[in-house]
């Protein structure tokens, strides 16, 4: 199915590809769809993984998710199978061979998602904070002359619009 791409992951993929092109005969540059199967596209050799999504940890355990989705007021819906745990995709990464795995991701840097991956045999795991998700947005309104808007009028208009976690405090 065509999967909304409202965080410009493709794009991000676009302008990798665009970077590699130079050396395309030595780099096999694969995209997998928001919808798609992570463990079944690491069956492969996959010498670099990058990821970009959501991650958090639970309960002193890393995970990353499969799927998300947002119910009918648009909040996230995160059901337990819908989480890789680390030491699940630690497994996946090592038979893969992976030798250098990228996640951009809310908790990506966090110990407890990294750890486990390192500890597989991992050689290198780099973990960074996703500019989505990690900081809060703070919206800066220029209004028209002779108009007015209240920060209350504000935040109706984006909790109508925009998922919660997409509005501004």
């Amino acid at each position: 199915g065509q999967t909304e791409d409202r965080f410009g992951v493709r794009a991000e993929y676009d302008s990798l590809a665009a970077a590699l092109a130079p050396v395309g005969d030595l780099v096999n540059l694969d995209f997998l769809a928001a919808d798609g199967d992570i463990g079944q596209a690491l069956a492969e050799p996959t010498a670099i993984l990058h990821y970009s999504g959501h991650t958090d940890v639970l309960g002193g355990s890393g995970f990353l998710v499969r799927t998300m989705a947002a119910d009918e007021q648009g909040n996230l819906d995160l059901r337990a199978r819908d989480r890789m745990y680390s030491t699940e995709l630690a497994d996946l990464l090592r038979r893969a061979r992976t030798r250098l795995a990228v996640f951009s991701g809310c908790y990506s840097g966090r110990w407890p998602f990294v750890e486990p991956l390192l500890r597989a045999g991992v050689p290198a795991v780099v973990g960074v904070p996703d500019h989505l998700f990690s900081e809060r947005l703070k919206p800066v309104l220029v209004l028209k002359p002779g108009h007015s808007l209240t920060p209350q009028q504000v935040r109706e208009h984006c909790a109508a619009h925009l998922a919660p976690y997409e509005a501004p405090e």
